[in-house]
């Protein structure tokens, strides 16, 4: 253990550190953001992103909430983020994150920027299920294990709390990641196409689920 609530990890993996993250990372943690989903922030925010996410993560510290950052030789290579059926949606702080967008958007590009990031909201983890709201690597630290070791540490975090499924979302176009979430034992399921082109600029997108 490298310190409270951190996790070592085995494989350069074997030099691979799990943490939970807090408002000291925000920038860390913006970075990889962006780095892992940038058509998605930029099809919602525009040019933007980046501001208004520093803004939106000074003033909500919940987003660090079952958050882990990845890191190898004390670089940060990716992270993970659950949610709980029991716990807080991202919808909670979209009130907070109204006025940084408005500021810097107008109100009409709000309340669009707004409904679009609720949409993405729709879907979430039932009761048994542990859900990972997002999971990235860096461009430049992928193919080196890192999302297979976060996926391990999902499945363990599922176990030690007594829950039987895994459960994620992934974008149709994402062929990189469903082949690694296959691989791993996730199902897809059918493809949803409603509104999602519209609110996160993909063409559609599937619920993957494991059990355990």
């Amino acid at each position: 253990m490298n310190g409270e609530g951190e996790k070592s990890m085995g494989g350069d993996i074997d030099r691979m550190t799990l943490t939970p993250a807090g408002p000291d990372d925000a920038d860390e943690l913006m970075t990889l953001w962006m780095d892992a989903f940038p058509l998605k922030f930029a099809h919602v925010m525009g040019d933007s992103a980046l501001p208004i996410l520093r803004e939106w993560f000074e003033h909500v510290p919940r987003i660090f909430e079952h958050t882990h950052l990845a890191r190898v030789d004390g670089v940060c290579t990716g992270y993970i983020q659950f949610r709980f059926a029991d716990g807080p949606r991202m919808t909670d702080g979209l009130c907070a994150l109204w006025s940084t967008v408005q500021r810097r958007l107008g109100f009409r590009r709000t309340v669009i920027c707004m409904l679009r990031l609720a949409h993405g909201e729709i879907n979430g983890p039932r009761a048994g299920e542990l859900y990972i709201k997002m999971l990235g690597v860096r461009a430049d630290c992928r193919g080196r294990g890192v999302g297979s070791a976060l996926l391990n540490f999902a499945e363990t975090h599922a176990r030690d709390r007594g829950l039987q499924r895994l459960c994620l979302g992934v974008v149709s176009e994402n062929s990189g990641a469903i082949r690694l979430y296959e691989r791993y034992g996730f199902k897809r399921g059918a493809e949803h196409r409603f509104l999602v082109r519209w609110s996160s600029g993909s063409p559609g997108y599937y619920v993957m689920t494991k059990d355990l």
